[in-house]
This record gives structure tokens, C-alpha cells and sequence, in this order.
């Protein structure tokens, strides 16, 4: 799946393709990496890339990505492509009426955050997925009522799946 990752204000080109459960071919920009990743602990993974080992401290939240490694803290804002044109798009609308949640990834469902009949705020965290080994928090596009829940805790889900209903 292709990224747009921003660090230091400049833009960079990632594509992520998982090979098995803990190989990736990262693509940065123009070049490639073959990863080995496993998650050791809550957040911790062991990484070994190009024959060194890195220890990793991730966590994904509201679009960004804080990564400490090797005594080094990076804090890094990620959009998936199809996010960002979408987000292009829509700039400046006003969403009104009922507003059908759908999942920009394959994933799995950590955390449900509410409930069926919350009411949630503009941009809260109401799901968390799991998708290539980092937590994506999805937030509410708006504020208002929520009155469907398609999703439970440990389900899988694919990229357009309805994930709830916001009213």
C-alpha cells in the first residue's frame, strides 16, 4: 500500500508490501529495503535491516507516527495516497446527514471505542486497526449520534469495509 510520509516538512514516497508475517519490501523515495520485523511487546519490535538490528519503540496515532530508535526520536505524519486525494477532494465540506465510516486498509480491529448510541466529537478515536504491524487510530469526521456498529474487536477487515455509522 502506498504512503505519503512527512518528516521535517519534506514528503516521501513509501509502499509497504508484506511478504509473510514478519517480512516487508519497504520502498522509500527510489529506494528498497528488505525488512524483518517482529513486535516483541506492546509497542517494542526487534527490526533487522540490511544484517543490523534495531530496536524499536512505534506508536501510530491520528495519522502520525512516533518512532524511537536507537536512542533517536522521530515523529512522523502518515497518509495512506488514496487518504490524501481523498482528502483533497473534500477539503472545506461540510459533512451533514449520515456519514458511513468505511476502512482505508486491510486490517485488524484492536479497539472499538465507542459504543452504538455515543455520541462522539469531530475527530475523536472511535476504532483502532492493526495494519503492517502498527496501530491506525480512525477518527470521526464529524460530531453527532453513532447508530450502527459493523465491526467487533478481533475482526478482520477489508480496505471499503463499513466500520460504523455516524449520524
Amino acid at each position: 500500500m502506498g504512503y505519503i510520509a512527512v518528516y521535517k516538512d519534506i514528503e516521501h514516497s513509501v509502499d509497504v508490501r508484506q511478504l509473510d508475517d514478519s517480512k516487508f519490501i519497504i520502498k522509500l523515495d527510489d529506494k528498497e529495503y528488505v525488512v524483518d520485523m517482529v513486535n516483541t511487546e506492546h509497542s517494542l519490535y526487534s527490526m533487522l535491516l540490511n544484517e543490523r538490528t534495531y530496536e524499536i519503540d512505534l506508536e501510530a496515532k491520528n495519522g502520525s507516527c512516533s518512532i524511537y530508535i536507537n536512542g533517536e526520536y522521530y515523529v512522523i505524519e502518515v497518509v495512506n495516497e488514496k487518504k490524501k486525494a481523498k482528502l483533497r477532494e473534500t477539503k472545506n465540506h461540510i459533512v451533514a446527514g449520515k456519514q458511513e465510516i468505511k476502512a482505508s486498509m486491510c486490517g485488524k480491529v484492536k479497539k472499538v471505542l465507542v459504543a452504538l448510541n455515543d455520541e462522539v466529537k469531530e475527530n475523536q478515536g472511535i476504532i483502532i486497526i492493526e495494519a503492517m504491524k502498527m496501530e491506525n487510530e480512525i477518527c470521526a469526521p464529524k460530531s453527532g449520534k453513532v447508530t450502527a456498529v459493523g465491526v467487533r474487536e478481533g475482526d478482520t477487515v477489508d480496505n471499503n469495509s463499513m466500520l460504523l455509522v455516524i449520524e
